[in-house]
């Protein structure tokens, strides 16, 4: 079984990079599909991936993992690649990427008088540096951010976001669901 892991947008194929390469992921980068991650929306975006998947061994299937915010639009498998696909599970990113930010920085409490006023991704452009660095939504800072924190803090600060996923659906798997260490 191969993994393909698909993210919806730049940051969050940073952040699930950064896990990667902290051996953090639930899976190995030898167990992902052409042993990297992706960033794209439909299969249809990335002939690559199509072309890899029909090429795997016939008996061999691919289990794809998208990871995003909003997750909205269904996944179209091409004809000629479904019967490879074992199955497709969502892992959102939710409350935003920046909450994660917000909660390493060890400021939700402060962020929660703004939260009315203030969107999450609008304090942290307001409010967080990084090494001199004001964020600006790049994949560049979210790596450099992320990739400098010890797996133990990772792992703590994606145990904290888990407890704090507010209103999300119950069946909605959550990013943490994919982090080794963290209690679900």
């Amino acid at each position: 079984m191969k993994y393909l892991v698909i993210a919806e947008g730049t940051t969050d194929k940073a952040l699930v990079d950064v896990l990667i390469d902290h051996h953090l992921f639930l899976y190995e980068i030898q167990d992902l599909l052409l042993e990297e991650t992706f960033h794209c929306r439909q299969l249809s975006d990335k002939p690559a991936i199509i072309d890899a998947i029909r090429q795997l061994p016939f008996e061999e299937k691919v289990s794809i993992v998208r990871v995003g915010d909003t997750l909205t639009d269904e996944l179209k498998k091409p004809s000629t690649i479904s019967m490879k696909i074992s199955d497709v599970e969502d892992y959102h990113i939710l409350p935003e990427l920046e909450v994660l930010i917000i909660i390493a920085e060890k400021r939700y409490t402060n962020y929660l008088k703004f939260k009315s006023r203030l969107r999450p991704k609008e304090y942290v452009e307001n409010q967080i540096h990084f090494k001199g660095d004001q964020y600006d939504c790049s994949k560049e800072w979210i790596s450099d951010y992320f990739g400098s924190m010890a797996d133990s803090r990772i792992i703590d600060l994606f145990s904290s976001y888990h407890k704090k996923r507010g209103n999300a659906k119950k069946r909605e798997k959550g990013i943490s669901c994919l982090v080794k260490g963290v209690k679900i």
